[in-house]
């Protein structure tokens, strides 16, 4: 991964932000986590990529995914697109406790490719109370910058998360062909009332440490955040659906450490609607303002790094994918293991959760 940005590149990116226009171009070639196995059940239920329709079911037992309604199969098969090679079956496997489905050319579609998530073990599904689905009026390119911007945090959802000013912030962004990351270190902020409360922290300052994960092409995102001193863990997958150019779902699911109190594990994630809710309502109205022509250019500080970083990769993915190549760099590729980079700390086990169905 680059570890900086370099002084001869700044140009090009610069260039790539001013003229970026989120929600105009759909990457293929990529898995999404578009359901939690346990929504998906005899009777279908469809979701959308891009507005490709996706219907889900389970068939005996088997964990199917098609273009059309079972209902509707037999009648249709001569109207599947090349989403399915003309079958209309797509490719889908089961992985963290979500069904994943593969939008683009199917005889790509390698099991591989499904982004790693190191804190989720990946044959369990995590209970009801650490699930949810959420569903966001803005394209996935603007949600996936805001949850790659660490730092909004402090003043979107300062209420809940309570951060205040600390000793040293610092952040630091690495990137490659196929996902930019963020990290944030924060030394001695003071503790959050939701740390005292729940996880039992007695001191007056904490350490802390953030990290997200953005892997470009389908949006999806890793999270984890830990505290020192504290047991409390905040592992977040969160599975970044585009259904369109204004509508946007977001499957997660929290996987609290074994060393994590019960207590915070279960009270932190009963703050996710006002979290959503909180974001949606900075997001769709940016999302209006890109929709309709404009010459104002997008302004940026040292402070946005992050999404500098991201939309000057997706400008180069998208150019590739114009010219032909959805091909994936080896060393790049997103089923590779994050354990290092995240660094995790204690045990994932997923308490609670039930093991999937093979």
């Amino acid at each position: 991964m680059n570890m900086s940005i370099n002084t001869g590149a700044q140009d090009e990116r610069v260039r790539a932000i001013n003229n970026w226009s989120p929600g105009e171009f759909a990457l293929r070639d990529a898995w999404f986590a578009v359901a939690h196995l346990p929504q998906i059940s005899e009777a279908p239920i469809r979701r959308l990529i891009h507005s490709q329709p996706y219907f889900l079911w389970l068939d005996h037992g088997r964990l199917r995914a098609s273009e059309f309604p079972p209902s509707l199969a037999a009648s249709r098969a001569g109207q599947a697109s090349a989403f399915t090679g003309g079958k209309g079956d797509y490719p889908v496997e089961s992985a963290y406790g979500f069904a994943w489905v593969w939008y683009g050319d199917p005889r790509n579609a390698d099991p591989d490719l499904i982004p790693n998530v190191p804190f989720l073990p990946r044959d369990m599904v995590a209970p009801d109370y650490l699930r949810a689905s959420f569903y966001y009026g803005a394209t996935h390119e603007l949600l996936s910058e805001n949850v790659l911007d660490l730092t909004h945090i402090n003043f979107i959802h300062r209420a809940a998360a309570g951060f205040d000013e600390s000793e040293s912030d610092e952040v630091r962004v690495l990137s490659d062909s196929e996902s930019v990351t963020m990290i944030r270190e924060a030394k001695q902020h003071h503790v959050p009332e939701f740390q005292r409360r729940y996880a039992g922290v007695t001191a007056d300052r904490q350490d802390m440490f953030q990290i997200v994960h953005i892997f470009l092409r389908s949006s999806t995102a890793v999270l984890y955040t830990r505290f020192t001193p504290g047991e409390a863990s905040m592992p977040l997958f969160q599975g970044i659906v585009p259904e369109s150019r204004g509508r946007t779902l977001l499957n997660s699911a929290y996987s609290p450490s074994d060393q994590t109190p019960p207590l915070f594990s279960q009270e932190w994630p009963r703050h996710a609607p006002v979290v959503v809710e909180q974001d949606d309502s900075v997001l769709w109205p940016q999302n209006l303002r890109y929709g309709e022509p404009s010459s104002i250019i997008d302004r940026h500080t040292r402070f946005d790094s992050a999404g500098v970083e991201y939309r000057y990769r997706m400008t180069k993915l998208i150019e590739r994918q114009k010219a032909g190549d959805f091909s994936y760099v080896p060393e790049d590729r997103p089923g590779r293991d994050l354990t290092e980079l995240m660094r995790l700390r204690g045990s994932f086990s997923l308490k609670g959760g039930t093991r999937a169905a093979a």
